[in-house]
């Protein structure tokens, strides 16, 4: 049809990862159908982002859909006559510039709305943001168990680098690798009884358990004789650290990595590396995490970690290379906060409490009364309406009800018959439907008079009751 492949990020990729058979042919007309005009790259890419936000964007597919409400009715009574205007509205947007354009500014409006909505959550209120629910996207069978078991080999020479220098008053020692990669190590004793703690602090979780982690997935690949993982795969997402990168448009970090588990009888330890970041928020992120008995036998955690993360453009572009002092400041404040919070919730685990980040979708999923959970905002419109309609029966007899039942009642024809899959079948439109419909509009009109006159005669009574009540003539 003439429109360019790489727009679907299915097809981008499995172009990318796969690529075409060679050689190949196409069988088949590629001449393309007459009449198809193709969506404005404008237009999709403002809805791509307007659909960013899942409530704004539930809330307005039945809106902007072209539906035959006469054979497929909206389920929703006041889903049904929005639909109707608007659909009409948006029928010229391939040839009216101006319901083009106006398509195109509420799209990104909507989406500037939640993106201003979505950075003040990340800053001050994390408890608002919606966790990340996200596929592995690669294959485990694609890495053999030598490549996990490498890791610790790998880690071990820049580790001994970072370990040589002085620790701060926060525990916190880091540099900067030759690649311009950042190796760090921080640790902390808490005072927890060692068997204690690895009982209740899963160490195959320990990624999970670090600051601002919104989602992922652990896929095991291997077990030892005592049932415990030692080889797995996992994909995590952070917010986008420090937090106030999401201000300049940074990206939460998304990461795949390969991990291998050892245990001892005083130690354990997980090692990483990532070997695939799905948005090209990360080069590196590999690291370790090992909780270790003291001799008190407390439990004694440290952290070593590789990492290079992409900048937004706007810190791109200032360089702070070129600002040394206030870069070398701004990297011990971000470790240090990141990892100071890491710790507090190794100790929450510990003490039985959550630490992730953010809030389930529906966090009553499979409960009797999970119904209640999964209203829409077009329901809960309904369910305001629904109150309206009464207010209005009581205090406009005989017209309000029947009123606001013609407004928000969708049309609904019974089928004919209804098959043995249970599926419904209707007969077609005829000639006539077009004309009752008419009649009923035109029914509709008049009572919306009557009922204006009506309401504007119960207010102007109301304000007379209220100057007479006050003493203001």
């Amino acid at each position: 049809m003439g429109g360019d492949l790489r727009e679907s990020p299915l097809y981008a990729r499995a172009m990318r990862e796969i690529g075409l058979p060679q050689p190949h042919r196409i069988d088949g007309d590629l001449t393309p159908y007459r009449g198809w005009i193709n969506v404005h790259p404008l237009l999709a890419d403002s809805a791509r982002r307007r659909e960013r936000w899942a409530e704004a964007s539930q809330l307005l597919h039945p809106w902007m859909q072209s539906v035959d409400q006469q054979l497929f009715p909206l389920k929703d009574p006041l889903n049904g006559q929005i639909n109707q205007r608007v659909s009409r509205y948006l029928s010229g947007i391939d040839d009216n510039p101006t319901v083009f354009w106006s398509v195109v500014a509420l799209n990104y409006l909507i989406a500037w709305c939640y993106q201003v909505a979505e950075n003040y959550q990340v800053m001050y209120w994390k408890e608002r943001l919606m966790h990340r629910e996200v596929p592995l996207n690669i294959s485990p069978d694609a890495y053999p168990l030598s490549d996990y078991e490498s890791i610790a080999a790998y880690l071990a020479p820049l580790e001994q680098r970072v370990l040589k220098l002085t620790a701060d008053e926060s525990s916190l020692r880091w540099c900067y690798h030759q690649d311009g990669s950042i190796l760090f190590e921080f640790s902390r004793t808490l005072p927890v009884d060692y068997d204690a703690f690895v009982s209740r602090v899963d160490i195959t979780r320990s990624i999970q358990f670090m600051n601002d982690y919104i989602g992922g997935l652990i896929v095991p690949q291997q077990h030892d004789s005592e049932g415990r993982t030692t080889h797995q795969i996992e994909r995590n997402l952070y917010l986008p650290q420090p937090n106030y990168l999401a201000l300049f448009q940074g990206e939460e970090i998304d990461v795949t990595k390969l991990e291998h588990i050892h245990y001892e009888q005083d130690q354990q330890q997980i090692f990483w590396k990532t070997v695939l970041s799905e948005n090209g928020s990360a080069t590196y992120d590999d690291g370790s995490v090992q909780f270790r008995r003291t001799q008190a036998g407390e439990t004694h955690i440290s952290i070593f970690g590789r990492q290079q993360f992409t900048l937004p453009l706007f810190w791109q572009v200032v360089d702070l290379d070129r600002y040394p002092i206030l870069k070398n400041f701004l990297v011990t404040h971000a470790y240090t906060v990141f990892f100071t919070n890491t710790m507090a919730n190794f100790e929450a685990v510990n003490e039985g409490r959550e630490v992730r980040v953010g809030r389930a979708w529906n966090p009553r999923a499979g409960e009797a009364d999970d119904a209640l959970d999964q209203q829409s905002l077009s329901t809960q419109l309904i369910d305001v309406v629904t109150r309206v309609q009464a207010f209005a029966s009581e205090n406009l007899p005989g017209k309000g009800e029947t009123l606001l039942s013609q407004l928000f009642t969708a049309y609904k024809p019974a089928p004919a018959y209804i098959d043995d899959d249970g599926f419904c079948h209707f007969q077609a439109s005829d000639d006539n439907v077009s004309s009752r419909k008419a009649e009923e509009e035109n029914g509709l009109l008049d009572m919306i008079k009557s009922a204006g006159s009506t309401t504007q005669g119960f207010w102007k009574e109301l304000y007379s009751a209220i100057q007479k009540d006050s003493g203001i003539h």
